[in-house]
């Protein structure tokens, strides 16, 4: 398997404005979507974006986590095989390696 992106996730602080650029302005239609949520739009051959309400993404990463600024955080996913030569050549390499995983900007 050849490393790649899936999904791009972006926190918005305004949804509803976000789904009006995508959707009506680009013309961009949503897959999925949960009203007032998050909404998802296939954006290329087997490339989604998700556009999530900053607040609610925020408390996904974090439920602790303090308030952020309204620049809002930022979501990004790759999907990796684990291979024989890698594992081999790799004895350090962290456990994590080969799953996904969501980061947080900042």
């Amino acid at each position: 398997m050849q490393p790649r992106v899936d999904i791009i996730t972006l926190g918005l602080p305004d949804l509803a404005a976000a789904r009006r650029f995508y959707v009506d302005g680009l013309g961009w239609n949503p897959i999925f979507e949960v009203p007032g949520d998050i909404v998802f739009l296939q954006i290329g051959h087997g490339l989604v974006l998700g556009l999530w309400h900053a607040d609610e993404m925020e408390r996904d990463i974090d439920p602790n986590a303090p308030a952020r600024p309204a620049t809002g955080p930022c979501s990004r996913r790759h999907s990796a095989a684990r291979s024989a030569s890698c594992t081999a050549s790799s004895p350090t390499r962290p456990a994590s390696a080969g799953r996904s995983r969501t980061t947080r900007a900042g």
